[in-house]
């Protein structure tokens, strides 16, 4: 016991200070060394405070080194103007265990986040604030930025670049709507907010690269980054991680690192037949991201937890993406958590020579030769 509260206070201690945090076209920089980036999705708001710490350390112990959360907007503000920021809504306590584990964090603000979340996570009373979501709407836009700077305030200190944690923020979700002008303010106002860690935008590569050629030339203003299932075969879709999809993200927004935000592990609905994802075409779709070039890969969910009282979305079931690598009940998805922890620890191992270059090899813009495909399920 003692052994382990020293290694605690030690991993703590080692991240505790403030850090240099960057990035280029290659990967993410902290304090000057290039850092594969392996996470996995854990929503506090569907994870009981007492289970956080035995989720992260399932998640440690797989070699990840990030959890990617969201906030939950009308989790935290079910009346107008009524912040909780307690018990299960503690989202401070949440990122400090993961900080004294040793491992990083992204928080997705939106405050559009989807989710197969009650409503997307926008609080009932906004009904009657704004003629429509995610829009030019003046009534949106004032509660959106209010929601962006509010949560930023929350957390700011915990920023790698001061004490804590948290690596990178997210703007909006998923858009596909064609308001490009709400989209750009979305951009201009987080970062206005703060630009001390960097926004990403998922998940249209398009919309996002027209965000950052707003005035005709590059200028960076999110980080572009995919959500999906890999796709060896896409060569004209921009909306799959693919080889494709790298090679526009190169050619449209340089400087960046290759961000995968959800490989997913999908989610159930009542009345449907359970989704499952096949373990070998999961590891197939990851060794082809890094072998890309990808620099940041985050399982979406790494557990999906649950779903209470009303938090559900639509008809999805109580259990939230129950075939992801830790299932709903917290317990380790075998042979998936074993099979995915010993490619980590190769990743990990050969992180260092991933990264010998600061610019991908020119070979990458060009396809993989296919792998033959695998005896096993």
């Amino acid at each position: 016991m003692l052994k382990c509260m020293l290694t605690l206070l030690i991993m703590t201690a080692c991240m505790a200070g403030a850090k240099n945090f960057s990035y280029d076209g290659r990967s993410v920089l902290i304090d000057g060394e290039r850092v594969l980036m392996l996470s996995g999705a854990v929503h506090y708001s569907r994870v009981m405070p007492e289970d956080w710490e035995k989720v992260i350390v399932m998640a440690k112990d797989m070699g990840l080194n990030t959890i990617q959360t969201y906030v939950m907007w009308n989790f935290h503000e079910e009346s107008e103007g009524d912040w909780s920021w307690e018990g299960r809504r503690d989202l401070r306590t949440f990122l400090s265990l993961i900080q004294q584990h040793g491992m990083y964090a992204t928080v997705r603000i939106g405050p559009y986040v989807c989710a197969e979340y009650y409503y997307g996570g926008i609080p009932l009373w906004m009904r009657s604030k704004a003629e429509c979501y995610r829009c030019s709407d003046e009534g949106w836009k004032t509660n959106m930025a209010k929601v962006l700077a509010t949560v930023v305030d929350h957390i700011s200190d915990m920023f790698v670049t001061k004490t804590g944690p948290v690596v990178m923020l997210q703007v909006e979700n998923e858009y596909t709507g064609s308001d490009m002008a709400y989209l750009e303010w979305a951009g201009d106002t987080a970062r206005n907010i703060t630009t001390e860690i960097p926004w990403n935008l998922c998940h249209d590569l398009t919309q996002c690269t027209e965000i950052n050629h707003e005035n005709g030339s590059y200028s960076e203003k999110v980080i572009c980054t995919i959500n999906g299932f890999w796709m060896d075969e896409y060569t004209t879709d921009p909306h799959q991680p693919s080889p494709k999809w790298i090679a526009d993200n190169i050619n449209g927004n340089p400087g960046v690192p290759m961000v995968w935000t959800e490989d997913q592990g999908w989610f159930d609905q009542w009345g449907s037949a359970k989704k499952v994802r096949v373990s070998s075409d999961q590891l197939y779709g990851m060794a082809r991201w890094f072998a890309y070039g990808g620099a940041w890969h985050n399982f979406y969910m790494l557990t999906g937890g649950n779903n209470y009282g009303y938090q559900s979305g639509g008809i999805v079931t109580t259990a939230y993406a129950p075939d992801t690598v830790i299932n709903n009940l917290l317990m380790k998805h075998e042979p998936r958590y074993s099979c995915f922890t010993a490619f980590f620890a190769v990743m990990n191992a050969i992180a260092p020579s991933l990264f010998h270059t600061a610019s991908l090899p020119g070979c990458r813009s060009t396809p993989l030769p296919p792998l033959p495909p695998s005896p096993h399920p």
